[in-house]
């Protein structure tokens, strides 16, 4: 068996497994001359790419979507405030933050996103006041 990737620290992990582990230059050289490709192989390719593709879009509108929630939120939060408990704040500021840290975790484009446009948001809120 043979994996052929340029991330390191996958070549590093199948070879403490005892998987040989290539870069991009020796899979050309070993496929050169070899053109043939399976037809089922090309489909879950295409497949795979059409999937990655879907994920990152739905991730980037994700992420604007709830920067843009979020800054109605920030914009209104006194009002907020105002109508919930100190039980309320409380348990929203804690379910926020394990929630902002979770999305970092496993949401990483959505939450970098959502960071950045709320950023902005909030700048560009500061430069006009």
């Amino acid at each position: 068996m043979v994996v052929a990737s340029q991330d390191r620290s996958l070549a590093v992990a199948a070879r403490a497994l005892g998987i040989r582990c290539i870069g991009l230059s020796e899979l050309e050289k070993l496929l050169d001359g070899k053109a043939t490709t399976d037809p089922a192989i090309q489909r879950e390719a295409t497949f795979v790419l059409a999937s990655q593709k879907r994920s990152l879009i739905v991730a980037f509108i994700v992420g604007v979507l709830a920067s843009l929630t979020g800054n109605i939120l920030w914009t209104h939060s006194s009002v907020i405030i105002s109508k919930i408990t100190v039980w309320g704040t409380s348990f929203s500021i804690v379910f926020l933050g394990v929630f902002a840290y979770a999305l970092r975790g496993r949401f990483r484009l959505t939450y970098g996103v959502f960071e950045f446009v709320f950023g902005a948001i909030v700048g560009h809120q500061g430069i006009l006041a």
